[in-house]
């Protein structure tokens, strides 16, 4: 590391500052919506909203001059990479020990502690590295060529802020899981962890078909078949580095071409079929996210062919972080549970809603954690 990078994070470490805003403005005319201290926030013909979640939801974007994508104070531009200070709460080595768990995996690569992955920002394909200092700042360094606009540099970080869901106070949660009898270990044990999310529909999409009732190593193995067959990638140091697919390239593949990779017929037909109605757009995020909440997008993904209750809880978990969701049919989710209650045999759906029941709105992240449970 740099003395100057190591300057920069002194510095930044050392801020006293909250990452926080009180509120956001979303601007009717334009359809932004902006930190409450932008210049560009206008009082006449606008929406007061508390976060930017809500003002997501309703069709508003982030202004790109205050660059309301990311909260005030949590980021630091040096071109060739960023500084993104992230909550107390977060531990960096724990995260990747969630995305290292299979060595098939390939819309990310872990090593010597940094983790890579392809971003398409603005119809550019950057690769960056993510690494953190002292196990909390995080490190988004742009590998190869470094975006010249400033739009693109914050969108990365941007995207990895949310990729970590780093808005979120888990102290909570924490709060909760520490008495709990099903969590306390878990919360013990992997602190620091978070909700790690499937920034694209497609793909959650596409992720929750290909893994219905297969183990998990194949289900990485499927997808990996998947991607290397019609996703794109960049390459660095003789490495190809993947994004996954889109609903075009998808829409074009054959059902023999998917059967030769392993597919069932049936899985197949639903992978073509969502890729099609991605593309004639009956099934879009932005109408998804119009929906009144989270209980009415659930039953709007279970009109997907091929998405059923369990993959539309994975969805709305893994996607649109819906933290009430929660898989409970899932055999992980059951396993993991069955072995910290010591229990003879899985829990039947009825005792597993009893025992979760003092979850409230922490089931998302208390599945998350169980799972974690099981690949330690």
């Amino acid at each position: 590391m740099s003395r100057s990078m190591t300057a920069y994070l002194n510095e930044f470490t050392g801020d006293d500052f909250k990452a926080s805003v009180s509120m956001y403005v979303g601007m009717k005319s334009t359809k932004l919506y902006c930190h409450s201290t932008c210049q560009q926030a206008k009082p006449e013909n606008s929406i007061i909203f508390s976060s930017r979640y809500e003002a997501e939801r309703l069709g508003f974007r982030p202004c790109q001059s205050c660059f309301s994508s990311l909260p005030i104070g949590v980021w630091r531009d040096h071109n060739e990479y960023m500084l993104l200070k992230a909550p107390e709460d977060f531990r960096f080595s724990v995260n990747l020990r969630y995305l290292n768990r299979s060595q098939d995996e390939c819309l990310h690569k872990v090593e010597n502690n940094k983790v890579y992955k392809v971003l398409e920002l603005n119809h550019t394909d950057v690769l960056v590295e993510v690494s953190s200092w002292q196990d909390r700042i995080l490190i988004v360094r742009f590998v190869g060529d470094t975006p010249q606009k400033q739009s693109i540099r914050v969108a990365a970080a941007s995207y990895v802020w949310d990729w970590f869901d780093l808005d979120r106070n888990l102290t909570p949660f924490y709060q909760m899981g520490r008495t709990d009898p099903i969590l306390s270990q878990a919360v013990l044990d992997f602190r620091g962890l978070r909700l790690i999310g499937v920034t694209d529909l497609f793909e959650a999409l596409c992720w929750t078909i290909i893994g219905q009732q297969i183990n998990l190593p194949f289900a990485y193995t499927l997808k990996r078949r998947f991607v290397e067959l019609s996703g794109r990638h960049v390459m660095w140091r003789d490495q190809p580095y993947w994004l996954f697919p889109t609903p075009e390239k998808v829409a074009a593949l054959s059902l023999g071409t998917l059967r030769s990779l392993q597919f069932t017929t049936r899985k197949a037909e639903y992978l073509i079929g969502l890729a099609k109605n991605m593309i004639n757009g009956r099934v879009s995020r932005d109408t998804l996210l119009l929906l009144k909440g989270y209980h009415e997008i659930g039953e709007e993904l279970q009109r997907i062919r091929g998405i059923g209750p369990w993959s539309a809880h994975y969805v709305l978990m893994r996607h649109f972080k819906d933290p009430c969701a929660m898989p409970i049919q899932d055999v992980g989710l059951q396993n993991a549970v069955k072995l910290a209650r010591q229990m003879e045999h899985k829990p039947s759906k009825d005792e597993l809603v009893e025992l979760t029941n003092g979850w409230d709105s922490w089931k998302a992240y208390a599945t998350f954690y169980l799972w974690m449970t099981l690949s330690s």
